[in-house]
């Protein structure tokens, strides 16, 4: 009987040392492969963030062009506020655009479209216009604009 008992403390003295030695390989191999799973991980989130970064560009591109409107928008109402703006026209031609404004508030704008002199290259001519008949723009744009533009 005595043989039997010692043949069970020692049996479970082995199982007791099964335990441990399975929770130290256990253990061992999280040590091993958590490197190699904090890895694989952090090259998932990388993979995640370069496809989401690919994603932005576009985007962005998108978002610049709406902020480059909007400081654009906002420059031209500053200069808007000057009484004088000018922009290309469709046809090699400039624009003058002469606004009139009271409390805060625009109410007329006359333009004045300028080309080059087709006879007199270098010279600039009135070709088309918005101003009230009752100002000389005949005499303005002959005291104004009769200037050679290629003189240095």
């Amino acid at each position: 009987m005595e043989g039997l008992n010692a043949l069970r403390d020692e049996v479970y003295r082995l199982r007791l040392k099964r335990k441990r030695l399975l929770q130290e390989v256990q253990a061992a191999r999280v040590k091993k492969l958590a490197p190699t799973l904090a890895q694989r991980m952090l090259r998932q989130q990388q993979q995640q963030r370069q496809q989401h970064l690919t994603d932005l560009p576009v985007d962005l591109t998108k978002l610049a062009e709406a902020g480059e409107r909007r400081v654009l928008d906002r420059l031209s109402s500053a200069y808007r506020l000057t009484g004088k703006t000018t922009f290309p026209g469709l046809d090699h031609s400039v624009g003058i655009r002469l606004e009139t404004f009271f409390n805060g508030k625009y109410h007329e704008s006359f333009y004045v479209m300028l080309r080059e002199d087709r006879q007199k290259p270098g010279k600039l001519v009135v070709s088309r216009h918005t101003l009230p008949s009752f100002i000389p723009l005949g005499q303005l744009a002959q005291q104004l604009l009769d200037v050679d533009l290629n003189v240095k």
